[in-house]
């Protein structure tokens, strides 16, 4: 079941990848000081482009026709997510969500090597589907910072209590706290997207580095020696 999973190459190289695309994002952004709200909106509609330029392709191109859809009805789910905020919208946008997973996961059922593979999907998913639940949770943060910027200060103002405390207190107090509408959206839109694609399967290997760079950025900031941030510890 786990020999094809992941090898040495595909980590570095994936690695490689979200570290350079971490990096390149946070540049522009934070150099061009963007507003939080231009970040997040961008991010919506380009997941929900993306989405629907692979289901026509995985449809048209590919001949899996059942993920093909399942890739547009995600991008339903995605419309949902953040233009229905009002009820019963938070309701069905993760029904819709999973249906969408299903539908791609059984629409390419045929290129799994191995019959037990299956049970990869489930942590997959779950973690995926809770980032961009996150992602849809704090949407506001984009607008003035909200609880990213509450936060951000706590941790500036807390004393250290290990040694990556005091590098990454100056990098919250010199750099995020200044702008935290422009990072909050940089956060937000990283849970929508890296939780989307880990969700759905695709580059997962980079969304995956990318899930783990927006928990340690929650972990360190509340201090990895401390108790909280257990569910990005996890």
């Amino acid at each position: 079941m786990f020999q094809n999973v992941a090898s040495l190459e595909t980590i570095t190289r994936s690695l490689v990848t979200a570290l350079g695309l971490l990096l390149v994002v946070m540049l522009v952004a934070g150099g061009l000081a963007i507003t939080g709200p231009a970040i997040l909106t961008f991010s919506i509609w380009i997941s929900l482009l993306g989405l629907l330029a692979v289901g026509a392709f995985l449809i048209a191109r590919a001949q899996r026709p059942v993920a093909g859809a399942g890739a547009v009805v995600a991008a339903v789910a995605v419309w949902m997510a953040y233009f229905w905020r009002s009820n019963p919208g938070p309701f069905l946008w993760p029904v819709v969500f999973i249906v969408a997973a299903g539908l791609v996961e059984y629409g390419t059922r045929q290129d799994v090597s191995s019959p037990t593979a299956w049970l990869l999907l489930l942590p997959r998913f779950v973690v995926g589907w809770a980032f961009v639940d996150n992602g849809q949770t704090d949407y506001t943060w984009a607008f003035n910072g909200g609880n990213f910027l509450t936060s951000a200060n706590a941790a500036v103002q807390r004393p250290p209590s290990w040694f990556l405390d005091g590098p990454y207190q100056g990098f919250l107090g010199s750099v995020v706290v200044g702008r935290p509408d422009t990072w909050a959206g940089l956060f937000v839109s990283g849970e929508l997207v890296f939780g989307l694609l880990l969700a759905l399967g695709l580059f997962t290997p980079i969304a995956a580095w990318g899930t783990m760079w927006l928990s340690a950025n929650i972990v360190v900031e509340k201090s990895f020696i401390s108790h909280g941030a257990y569910v990005d510890k996890t």
